[in-house]
Protein backbone atom coordinates (compact mmCIF):
# COMPACT_ATOMS: atom_id res chain seq x y z
CA UNK A 1 0.00 0.00 0.00
CA UNK A 2 2.80 2.61 0.57
CA UNK A 3 4.53 1.93 -2.48
CA UNK A 4 0.88 2.24 -4.61
CA UNK A 5 0.42 5.59 -2.50
CA UNK A 6 3.97 7.26 -3.09
CA UNK A 7 3.63 6.41 -6.96
CA UNK A 8 -0.48 7.74 -6.93
CA UNK A 9 1.23 10.69 -4.88
CA UNK A 10 4.33 11.47 -7.61
CA UNK A 11 1.86 10.96 -10.88
CA UNK A 12 -0.81 13.39 -8.83
CA UNK A 13 1.77 16.00 -8.57
CA UNK A 14 2.83 15.99 -12.08
CA UNK A 15 -0.60 15.90 -13.23
CA UNK A 16 -1.41 19.03 -10.75
CA UNK A 17 1.49 20.32 -12.19
CA UNK A 18 0.80 20.04 -15.59
CA UNK A 19 -2.54 21.41 -15.27
CA UNK A 20 -1.43 24.81 -13.35
CA UNK A 21 1.60 25.31 -16.03
CA UNK A 22 -0.19 23.82 -19.95
CA UNK A 23 -4.65 24.12 -18.33
CA UNK A 24 -6.95 21.04 -19.44
CA UNK A 25 -5.24 20.51 -22.75
CA UNK A 26 -2.35 18.25 -21.53
CA UNK A 27 -5.00 16.38 -19.02
CA UNK A 28 -7.76 15.98 -22.31
CA UNK A 29 -4.95 14.58 -24.55
CA UNK A 30 -3.49 12.32 -21.96
CA UNK A 31 -7.09 10.54 -21.62
CA UNK A 32 -7.96 11.07 -25.25
CA UNK A 33 -4.72 8.64 -25.90
CA UNK A 34 -5.70 6.60 -23.06
CA UNK A 35 -9.84 5.81 -23.28
CA UNK A 36 -11.48 3.34 -25.10
CA UNK A 37 -14.64 2.98 -27.17
CA UNK A 38 -14.00 6.04 -29.41
CA UNK A 39 -15.92 5.71 -32.25
CA UNK A 40 -18.14 3.27 -30.75
CA UNK A 41 -21.35 3.04 -29.55
CA UNK A 42 -21.59 3.38 -25.69
CA UNK A 43 -24.39 4.17 -23.41
CA UNK A 44 -24.58 6.79 -20.93
CA UNK A 45 -27.06 6.74 -17.72
CA UNK A 46 -27.20 10.23 -15.93
CA UNK A 47 -30.11 9.01 -13.14
CA UNK A 48 -32.88 7.26 -15.40
CA UNK A 49 -32.14 8.79 -18.63
CA UNK A 50 -30.09 6.85 -20.84
CA UNK A 51 -28.69 7.86 -24.42
CA UNK A 52 -27.12 5.75 -26.61
CA UNK A 53 -24.87 6.83 -29.22
CA UNK A 54 -21.35 7.13 -31.17
CA UNK A 55 -18.75 8.19 -28.46
CA UNK A 56 -16.49 10.71 -30.61
CA UNK A 57 -14.42 12.01 -27.75
CA UNK A 58 -14.06 15.03 -24.69
CA UNK A 59 -15.04 18.41 -26.10
CA UNK A 60 -12.25 21.40 -24.25
CA UNK A 61 -14.86 21.87 -21.23
CA UNK A 62 -14.48 17.57 -20.40
CA UNK A 63 -17.80 16.97 -21.43
CA UNK A 64 -18.51 13.64 -23.77
CA UNK A 65 -19.58 14.22 -27.04
CA UNK A 66 -22.07 11.38 -28.15
CA UNK A 67 -22.97 11.64 -31.69
CA UNK A 68 -26.85 10.80 -31.94
CA UNK A 69 -29.35 11.19 -34.94
CA UNK A 70 -26.58 12.95 -36.73
CA UNK A 71 -26.29 15.78 -34.38
CA UNK A 72 -23.60 16.32 -31.34
CA UNK A 73 -24.48 16.17 -28.06
CA UNK A 74 -22.16 17.44 -25.19
CA UNK A 75 -22.95 15.25 -21.93
CA UNK A 76 -21.57 16.87 -18.61
CA UNK A 77 -22.06 14.48 -15.94
CA UNK A 78 -23.23 10.46 -16.36
CA UNK A 79 -22.15 6.96 -16.19
CA UNK A 80 -20.50 5.60 -19.81
CA UNK A 81 -20.80 2.23 -20.48
CA UNK A 82 -18.97 0.49 -23.49
CA UNK A 83 -21.10 -2.76 -23.43
CA UNK A 84 -24.64 -1.80 -23.92
CA UNK A 85 -26.43 -4.68 -21.80
CA UNK A 86 -24.86 -3.75 -18.76
CA UNK A 87 -26.86 -0.63 -18.75
CA UNK A 88 -30.41 -3.14 -19.03
CA UNK A 89 -29.30 -3.89 -15.00
CA UNK A 90 -30.49 -1.02 -12.96
CA UNK A 91 -28.84 -2.60 -10.10
CA UNK A 92 -25.23 -1.92 -10.59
Amino acid sequence: PQEMLECFWEKFKKRTSDFKKLGFSCIKEHWLRNIKGIDEIITLRNGNECLMGVFKGIDDFGRIILEKDGKFLYISTGDMFLDPERILNKNE
